[in-house]
């Protein structure tokens, strides 16, 4: 049972050397993952699966500026066969002049006049104006002329006559130049509605060619959302906080931590649990005698071969929170189900075991994540919980030297530190009173991830 559950804890070989080798690490490898986090945060709160979800409406989302164009067109083109039919309908407006005392020549005219107008429907609008000018005004000269020869002694009665005809003239003039700003208005609704449509044309263009680069954008994210991450530190001046590979302003709209605030001295000491390996109840002992209260992140196997061990923790007011069931590599789980019945496994056991509800702290297996790993956790209610301190003590069969361990650690503690250290270890168990001591004494004071987290 031993060598099966050791395996748990070999892979996190790759998160002590990253500590070992700290001043090397930095989070270079992680640049990518930090320049695209912000946008990383706004399509995670609105997608309902990894897998899927946010293709799907990347999908719709171009489908739906595909429609808005087709109707957008055909309305342009019912626009403009309304047009046409519109200005078909004006036609051509004559006027005409019947006028009492009028002779037959001047009718006759007036007829001629409008039948060459007729034959002139092909020409412009304004030449057609210029006609009907031109036709009107000889037909008013004409009459005015037999007007004044047909009562040659009557100068008066005809000077009443050519005033009528002038001002009868003068209302046809007044009347052309209305219809003439009507044409005009017509003709500049026409070119507004063209520009209008133009533009509408554009908008058109720029949103779809925004929806395509959109939707290339979303496809090309969601894969760096289901990319690997490996937890990594890069540590400073002693004492001083080291730097993770995501900021924790980054994590923490996903309830997820690696250190508190840099402003007080405050450690969160944590154990992770994969099996037991005899030195959970000396641990414990000096837990108690030191009145400091931790959390154990646990396995599935842990609390079934466990359980006073477990039961203990419980009762001496430690947190157990989640540790998965199986250890996987929690990143290669892109369904929210998978991920679900891996946490599930073990607060349900631990409930059925144990009695009560499990806290709802977790921390991935080998410290490996991807984003849509910690969105998948918040939606279930977990707080994810990385580390900002630890070292190489998971190889039971090369344990680190005790004195070397106490004095890096001691180097390396900085106000807010999630310590990690597992509880297989012996080097741990040996240590832990000089160690907790040492801390007290450097000013530290020891909180709980409650604490951290802001939960009951």
């Amino acid at each position: 049972m031993m060598k099966d559950d050791a395996m748990d804890h070999m892979v996190d070989q790759e998160n002590a050397d990253r500590e070992e080798n700290n001043d090397n690490k930095g989070s270079n490898d992680d640049n990518e993952v930090r320049d695209d986090h912000k946008k990383a945060e706004k399509l995670l709160r609105s997608f309902s699966g990894v897998d899927a979800g946010l293709v799907e409406r990347s999908a719709s989302f171009v489908t739906l500026q595909a429609q808005k164009k087709q109707i957008y067109r055909k309305t342009l083109a019912a626009a403009a066969v309304l047009a046409v039919v519109v200005l078909g309908g004006l036609g051509i407006y004559h006027v005409r002049f019947d006028k009492e005392g009028l002779n037959d020549g001047m009718e006759s005219r007036n007829i001629v006049s409008m039948m060459a107008m007729d034959q002139a429907e092909t020409v412009t609008e304004n030449q057609e104006e210029m006609l009907l000018a031109a036709g009107n005004e000889a037909n008013e000269e004409e009459a005015l002329e037999a007007d004044t020869k047909a009562v040659p002694g009557d100068e008066n009665d005809g000077q009443a006559k050519t005033d009528s005809l002038q001002a009868d003239f003068s209302s046809q003039i007044a009347a052309q130049k209305m219809e003439e700003g009507r044409s005009d208005d017509d003709q500049g609704s026409m070119n507004t509605a063209a520009k209008s449509s133009y533009a509408a044309d554009m908008q058109s263009a720029e949103q779809e060619e925004n929806s395509r680069q959109a939707q290339a954008e979303l496809l090309s994210l969601e894969g760096k959302f289901t990319e690997t991450q490996n937890w990594g530190l890069s540590f400073g001046e002693s004492g001083t906080q080291p730097r993770g590979n995501v900021p924790a302003e980054e994590m923490k709209p996903f309830n997820a931590y690696y250190m508190g605030s840099a402003d007080e001295k405050v450690i969160y000491l944590t154990f992770d649990c994969g099996y037991e390996n005899g030195y959970a109840p000396m641990i414990l002992d000096t837990l108690k005698e030191h009145n400091v209260k931790v959390t154990f992140f646990v396995v599935g196997p842990y609390i079934k071969y466990n359980e006073d061990i477990v039961r203990r923790m419980v009762e001496e007011g430690h947190n157990v929170g989640n540790h998965s069931y199986t250890h996987p590599d929690m990143s290669q789980i892109l369904t929210e189900e998978g991920f679900r019945e891996e946490m599930e496994g073990v607060s349900d056991l631990f409930e059925e075991r144990i009695g009560g509800k499990m806290t709802t702290f977790y921390r991935p297996p080998q410290g490996k994540f991807n984003w849509a790993n910690l969105e998948m956790a918040n939606r279930l209610g977990y707080y994810t919980i990385f580390w900002s301190l630890a070292h190489v003590d998971w190889d039971v069969e090369n344990q680190p030297d005790p004195a070397a361990t106490i004095e890096k650690l001691n180097s390396r503690i900085h106000p807010g530190a999630i310590v990690l250290l597992h509880i297989i270890s012996k080097t741990n168990a040996e240590i832990l009173d000089e160690l907790l001591t040492d801390w007290e004494n450097m000013g530290y004071r020891f909180g709980t991830l409650n604490e951290l987290c802001g939960v009951g």
